[in-house]
């Protein structure tokens, strides 16, 4: 049986227990819960940022440098891929040093 994620977990105590907006005040399992979650939220959210932002910002320089050279779809998509290809190495670069920790 596959387990729960802890943000699962933490989201269903916080439905339970109206105060769970207090709990970087206590001090305990339930803070450090918390904070986990709170770290997770990030790392997660960090990756596709990483990984969305520079897959598009890859794709707009190709498509400026398209535009002003005339060259049609090929910098664009050379742009994207580029931009693709940077992104999952800062991925990879993000999952490694996590793996570490």
């Amino acid at each position: 049986m596959i387990a729960a994620p802890r943000w699962l977990e933490v989201y269903s105590q916080a439905r339970r227990e109206p105060r769970w907006f207090f709990v970087m005040g206590q001090a305990g399992p339930r803070r450090k819960l918390f904070r986990e979650s709170l770290r997770a939220v990030g790392l997660v959210s960090g990756l596709g940022l990483e990984l969305g932002l520079t897959t598009v910002g890859g794709a707009l320089l190709g498509h400026y440098l398209d535009e002003r050279w005339g060259t049609g779809p090929w910098l664009t998509l050379a742009g994207m891929f580029c931009g693709l290809g940077a992104g999952l190495s800062g991925v990879v670069a993000i999952i490694r040093r996590v793996g570490e920790d």
